[in-house]
């Protein structure tokens, strides 16, 4: 969450500068991203969709949705 928090305060910076939000140039959230997504539990990282779904979460195009899968991943990370 807390890099979820940096992606966002980086776009409302690019708005603030009447930046388009496609042009985002701010990625040091990649690399706190790829950490957490290994460090994930195992029955998380092991599902058949969860290729698919890090590589749509690594695209920098997905950026203004990072919050909300962020908070999925919580959420599926989560002992019952």
């Amino acid at each position: 969450m807390d890099t979820a928090e940096a992606q966002e305060q980086m776009l409302r910076k690019h708005k603030e500068q009447d930046k388009d939000n496609n042009d985002i140039d701010y990625y040091l959230h990649l690399p706190k991203l790829a950490y957490a997504l290994s460090r994930l539990p195992e029955k998380v990282r092991n599902q058949p969709d969860f290729i698919s779904f890090r590589q749509s979460l690594m695209n920098p195009q997905n950026a203004p949705y990072f919050r909300a899968i962020a908070t999925w991943i919580e959420l599926l990370s989560r002992s019952q």
